[in-house]
């Protein structure tokens, strides 16, 4: 019954929970596992498994209503070592699934057509996969597996630990709207980010960036049965990012190539002398100490018995019997508001670049270049730190503005509006 119904879905081309087919060449296959030895097929009130001698693996549902799956360690006594292709294709109400550590091998599009699945959890003592926030990934979290397509975030930054997003990573995406993709990542697989409805801007920050194919995002389907992607691409001025959006006709936002900042660190030493005068005649002795902060002077008469005592310092300055007049100055209002990071009035790609610089430079314990009063207005979520992330918002609303022109929203409300639950 199950193979039925998902061979009519892929010819009848319908629509799933308000989520096209995917746009770009992606079609099902239904090979499990290549094998000479025997084998047969067990089932479960929820899981179908194919046996072999040694070891089982998930090969299929049985249960459409299926919302929560942990998959079992073992079966028939056999350790259960892998998930097929498509093992989980077309469950549609799954929402999340639990990965044992005896799984070893996941096969392509394990997880496809899962529209309502927010987290694949791994077991922690698994030796090949692992999980960061329900999201998959291989055991050394440089490569990013599955996405899940029903994760509710609406901006996701991939870890600058990754250097690879797999082939239909983000397949299907139902509510991602902003991604962020580090410059430690140098391939991107085919058709990463197809068939996501809502997604509106992709950043990529490795100007060398390879992807498998020059089509691999795509958010939409025309008349004519056409891919199509109405969104933004930003990278770097002549990167790989700007050559894809140029063949493709996709929107680009030019960053500007990164600047590289020398520091410089010079040493001063300062010597300092001290000369005592003494005159027996009239028992003046003067004493002179020089200091970066502060200067003491003091003078002793013993003709008349007369001490005076002055201390001058650079931070006050004190008269006695004179009364003490204080001057408060308001200080002037900054020029830097919350997303304009250089000061100009203006929100837009630069700004979000010098984040993203600032970004890269602390990540790598560089001085970072940025005022602590920069640092505080490109904090856009308030969450502490400057990141990828603001960065990303900060895009976000630059590419709103540029289709919204005059009637466009003020940063903050922009902000309230779209981020703050």
């Amino acid at each position: 019954m199950r193979s039925t119904r998902i061979i009519a879905a892929v010819l009848s081309l319908t629509l799933i929970a308000g989520a096209a087919v995917p746009f770009g060449s992606y079609a099902p296959s239904f090979s499990l596992t290549a094998s000479a030895e025997e084998e047969k097929t067990v089932s479960s009130d929820d899981l179908t498994f194919t046996v072999f001698a040694d070891h089982a693996e998930v090969s299929g549902i049985n249960n459409e209503g299926l919302t929560k799956c942990s998959i079992p360690a073992s079966v028939n006594k056999l350790p259960v070592t892998a998930i097929a292709e498509n093992a989980f294709y077309f469950a549609e109400k799954l929402q999340e699934v639990t990965i044992p550590a005896s799984v070893t091998a996941i096969g392509d599009n394990a997880f496809s057509w899962n529209l309502q699945l927010r987290s694949i959890k791994v077991d922690s003592g698994n030796k090949n996969f692992a999980d960061v926030d329900g999201v998959l990934f291989n055991k050394a979290k440089d490569t990013l597996m599955t996405y899940p397509a029903g994760k509710t975030d609406k901006l996701y930054t991939v870890a600058n630990t990754v250097k690879k997003i797999d082939s239909f990573a983000f397949l299907l995406s139902q509510n991602l709207e902003s991604v962020t993709v580090p410059a430690s990542v140098s391939y991107i697989g085919q058709e990463a980010f197809c068939s996501s409805p809502k997604l509106k801007s992709v950043t990529i920050l490795n100007p060398e960036c390879d992807f498998e194919i020059s089509c691999f995002i795509c958010n939409g389907k025309d008349d004519k049965g056409n891919s199509y992607y109405s969104g933004t691409i930003t990278g770097y001025e002549d990167s790989t990012a700007e050559q894809l959006a140029a063949d493709n006709n996709y929107k680009f936002n030019a960053l500007p190539k990164p600047v590289t900042t020398t520091t410089t660190t010079t040493t001063t030493t300062t010597t300092s002398t001290t000369t005592t005068s003494k005159a027996t005649a009239t028992s003046t002795t003067t004493t002179a100490k020089a200091t970066a902060t502060s200067t003491t002077t003091t003078a002793k008469a013993t003709a008349t018995s007369t001490t005076t005592t002055a201390k001058a310092a650079a931070t006050s300055t004190t008269t006695t019997g004179t009364p003490v007049t204080t001057t408060t100055t308001k200080p002037a209002e900054s020029k830097y508001k919350l997303g304009d990071i250089d000061g100009s009035g203006k929100i837009n790609a630069v700004d979000a670049s010098m984040v993203l610089q600032y970004y890269a430079n602390i990540s790598v314990k560089k001085d970072g270049g940025l005022t602590k009063e920069q640092i505080a207005v490109a904090d856009v979520n308030k969450d502490g730190k400057a990141d990828a992330v603001d960065a990303s918002m900060i895009l976000s609303y630059y590419a709103y503005c540029g289709t919204t022109h005059e009637n466009a929203m003020s940063f903050e409300e922009y902000i309230q509006k779209n981020y703050v639950k």
